[in-house]
């Protein structure tokens, strides 16, 4: 790729404008992608652990629970979700990698807060 620039006209080659350093700044990398989509659902897994432990040896769980459950996997990625909403209302954070970064800390915290909740449950 050809990206130099001519001294006597100062124009540049069409492929310098192709990908410009701007675009790599703006867009968030696949691993903050990946992080921001599997933290959430291992906050769901450490939130209703004890009720995904009795599914699969098969213990009989009432529909009420099954709904509790959905409703938490639900709850997971609206709340990172709002936050990342919020965030919106700053110029600065109005692109995809803000958006994307923002996600991936709420679900940390999110992630953080159910651990917490988890040893709690297991403390009499």
């Amino acid at each position: 790729m050809n990206t130099t620039a001519s001294a006597d006209t100062g124009s540049q080659t069409l492929e310098a404008f192709s990908v410009s350093e701007i675009d790599t700044k703006t867009h968030a990398s696949a691993i903050v992608k990946t992080l921001a989509i599997v933290l959430p659902l291992l906050s769901f897994v450490a939130h209703n652990w004890m009720m995904i432990l009795a599914m699969v040896v098969g213990a009989n769980v009432h529909g009420v629970e099954i709904a509790r459950m959905a409703g938490s996997l639900v709850g997971v990625f609206l709340s990172p979700l709002i936050i990342m909403l919020l965030f919106q209302i700053g110029k600065r954070f109005r692109n995809a990698r803000s958006r994307w970064t923002i996600f991936m800390n709420a679900g940390i915290f999110f992630l953080v807060v159910s651990i917490f909740s988890a040893i709690g449950k297991l403390a009499p």
